[in-house]
């Protein structure tokens, strides 16, 4: 029964802090969450991924 009022506020809460975010991100520069960094770059992949060559590419880092 709890879950059944538990459930709904926090989708709330998740679309609140998820619109936050957004509207912030379009005023100020804000890194990527470290909670998400598995998205950028996959640890049991073993390479590099194409999307992060790509935005490395971009910015033009070369190795030492």
């Amino acid at each position: 029964m709890i879950y059944l009022l538990l459930l709904p506020i926090i989708l709330i809460a998740l679309v609140i802090i998820s619109q936050a975010w957004r509207f912030a991100s379009r005023r100020y520069t804000l890194p990527c969450p470290v909670w998400m960094k598995w998205l950028l770059d996959s640890p049991f992949s073993g390479r590099v991924n194409a999307r992060t060559q790509k935005t490395i590419g971009l910015i033009k880092v070369k190795p030492a």
